[in-house]
């Protein structure tokens, strides 16, 4: 499971840039959950409650829908309501074949956006709990959340994987995946490695901020977890970064002068 969500967060990371997928989608987090970053794959360690910081929240903010499928891997195919000439009624659907194996199919509908208010006030906060020795130069926040009122999510575990899914009632004419009204349910399915079918209500991304580096040699040496494009929390800080042990030379002093900065993690 953990190759799954590593391919899946990597796959949507990469697409959508300063947003990371939550693994799995729909799982359970909220703003101001604490964790580290495994690639592009957020793990929840702890929440801000534990360290007595309060923020206010910004939410219900209507979003696009989001989508995204892997590019040149993934086929999609829609399929009307027909009449079957034995009688009844063949039921509008939708096809999605793949042509490699960890190919990802995502539609998310009627996105809705919370993000921490005053994200200023809280870098200040972060920076006194680093500043006092209580903060992790490598911990991460989540500082804002897209849920979905409905969402289909579908991973390849082969490259002929395929999954034909259909609308859960006759009188539909066409499957439109934007109608958050509309059920799907799976028809048949193949060599599948995840599949969320018509999933309602659910966080399926999420963005992180932390203590980043604005220096591309920071990250070369692996000290904070990103190079922030955007960093809020006033002018950059000077600060003395313990260079991790895995990179450290034996007898290698700490080093001085690392610009960082409280910001988003991409």
């Amino acid at each position: 499971m953990s190759a799954l969500a590593s391919t899946y967060t990597d796959e949507i990371h990469d697409h959508f840039k300063t947003l990371y997928g939550n693994w799995q989608p729909g799982e359970s987090i909220q703003l101001g959950d604490v964790g580290v970053l495994d690639g592009a794959l957020f793990r929840r360690t702890s929440n801000l409650a534990g360290k007595f910081v309060k923020f206010g929240v910004r939410a219900g903010i209507r979003l696009h829908d989001y989508s995204f499928k892997s590019t040149g891997s993934v086929d999609v195919r829609f399929t009307a309501k027909a009449a079957l000439p034995a009688g009844g009624v063949a039921r509008a659907g939708m096809e999605i074949s793949f042509a490699r194996e960890n190919a990802v199919f995502l539609y998310a509908a009627g996105c809705k956006g919370s993000s921490v208010e005053d994200q200023d006030a809280l870098g200040k906060e972060i920076w006194q709990l680093y500043n006092s020795g209580n903060w992790d130069v490598d911990a991460c926040i989540v500082t804002g959340i897209v849920e979905a009122e409905r969402y289909t999510t579908v991973v390849s575990g082969t490259r002929t994987s395929k999954i034909e899914i259909e609308a859960d009632s006759d009188v539909v004419p066409r499957v439109n995946l934007a109608d958050v009204g509309l059920g799907l349910t799976t028809r048949s399915s193949q060599g599948l490695a995840f599949e969320a079918v018509g999933a309602t209500g659910g966080v399926v991304l999420i963005s992180l901020m932390g203590i980043v580096s604005t220096l591309p040699f920071g990250l070369k040496h692996g000290w904070g977890p990103r190079l922030a494009l955007t960093a809020v929390g006033g002018s950059v800080e000077r600060a003395v970064v313990p260079t991790p042990k895995a990179n450290r030379k034996k007898g290698a002093a700490a080093v001085p002068g690392q610009d960082l900065r409280f910001g988003y993690v991409i």
